[in-house]
């Protein structure tokens, strides 16, 4: 990979790695602040939606984007989901509204869509690389089924963490 595609996809990951903890982290801070918001939780959102931008710029800025390819295309809408997703967030009803569970399921399936077709767009785009260069993607393949697989046990440590607990197994 070049460069510039190399830092692109780092700022990717990066933002991609900091949804995934607010992912995994949301419902345990969640339980525990009941009914105050959390300002870390803001700040890393800021920070993710900041990182996936700056990506986003410099792919338009520094690849071709005849949009002929699924990965090209995907990016896009991704990118458009994203900043709806903000704009959603941004126009949060008050609680106990009766708006609040529309907006709620609206903004959840908004964030699993972006991050669900955000992993297959990495695996597009993979794809896309191998058959413009013909070079072996194998490794990266390997490495970013890795970093979700952790992620996943991660997500489903904390989920369960206070029941294994319980159950007297740590």
């Amino acid at each position: 990979m070049g460069v510039q595609q190399q830092l692109g996809a780092f700022l990717f990951q990066v933002s991609i790695v900091f949804v995934m903890f607010l992912v995994v982290s949301a419902s345990e801070e969640h339980k525990k602040a009941k009914g105050r918001h959390s300002s870390r939780k803001d700040h890393n959102t800021k920070l993710a939606v900041l990182l996936a931008t700056a990506g986003a710029i410099m792919s338009i800025k520094n690849f071709n984007n005849s949009f002929n390819n699924s990965h090209q295309r995907l990016g896009v809408a991704l990118y458009g989901i994203m900043w709806l997703q903000v704009l959603v967030g941004i126009f949060r009803p008050q609680r106990g509204s009766k708006r609040r569970s529309l907006w709620f399921f609206a903004h959840w399936i908004m964030g699993t869509a972006v991050s669900l077709l955000g992993v297959l767009n990495v695996f597009i785009g993979l794809q896309a690389y191998k058959e413009k260069t013909s070079k072996s993607i194998t490794t990266w393949n390997i490495l970013f089924s890795v970093q979700i697989c952790l992620i996943v046990i991660f997500y489903l440590l904390q989920e369960k963490w206070v029941y294994i607990q319980n159950q007297g197994a740590v």
